[in-house]
């Protein structure tokens, strides 16, 4: 049965476009969105079956500049650079190795993040959002995921996700979170959104790069710097969804 997440979001075109400096304005104080962050999407996962996806064309629950567990663990040096045509392809490693291994408890995958938008500068670091078919997160699940090689960090302070990351010949981190879930929808959402708009793409990199540059070079620095910008697109790919949806009734 072909129900993607494109349940979660309107995907058809939207004439009037919204400006991203704009949105940027009229959400600055939106410092403390939380979204799982960042070459296209070739395949998902539902049930343990591996079925082309229909999305055209971001590491979930940005990390909160104000963490009250486990700061430590979690903060690493970043680094933010130009697109590289591997990503896709190492997404789609890592997927089959996840579908391999976790089988018929997975639910479904998507690439997301700043890696799954083509053509943009994003950290080196292959985002994958995770919906494992039991929730919250089992155990054997999670010690499937840790006899891959990811390290489990809970919570990472965005409630309702699970968190893990790998670093190795490629880095990986996974956010596992309940499928259909606002962190499910809203990471979809924007990476979808980012897909479609590419001035809006094209801006959110310089923002990053300018964040990495200006020595925002660990991650908790480098996601409280661009925070209000994260906050913006998503202002503006709500609505965008919304605008689609209204479009699709009129036709």
């Amino acid at each position: 049965m072909r129900r993607l997440a494109s349940n979660c979001l309107a995907t058809l075109p939207w004439s009037r476009r919204c400006s991203i400096g704009s949105c940027i304005r009229r959400t600055a104080q939106m410092r403390g969105a939380q979204l799982a962050d960042e070459g296209p999407q070739r395949f998902e996962y539902r049930g343990g079956h591996k079925v082309r996806s229909t999305f055209s064309g971001h590491t979930l629950g940005m990390p909160s500049p104000r963490l009250t567990e486990m700061p430590n663990e979690i903060d690493e040096p970043i680094s933010v650079v130009g697109y590289d045509p591997r990503w896709p392809g190492w997404y789609t490693t890592d997927a089959d190795e996840l579908s391999s291994a976790l089988g018929t408890r997975l639910r479904e995958v998507q690439h997301f993040g700043g890696t799954s938008v083509p053509q943009t500068a994003a950290k080196p670091i292959i985002d994958i959002l995770v919906a494992p078919l039991e929730w919250p997160l089992a155990t054997t699940d999670r010690r499937t995921l840790e006899g891959l090689g990811y390290e489990y960090l809970g919570q990472a302070n965005v409630a309702g996700r699970e968190y893990f990351r790998r670093r190795a010949a490629h880095d990986t981190n996974l956010a596992l979170v309940q499928w259909g879930s606002p962190l499910w929808c809203d990471n979809l959402l924007l990476r979808d959104f980012l897909r479609a708009h590419r001035d809006e793409a094209n801006e959110y990199a310089r923002a990053k790069m300018e964040a990495w540059r200006s020595g925002a070079q660990m991650l908790l620095a480098y996601s409280a710097r661009k925070a209000h910008v994260v906050a913006a697109l998503l202002n503006a790919a709500r609505k965008w969804r919304h605008q689609s949806a209204l479009d699709s009734l009129r036709r």
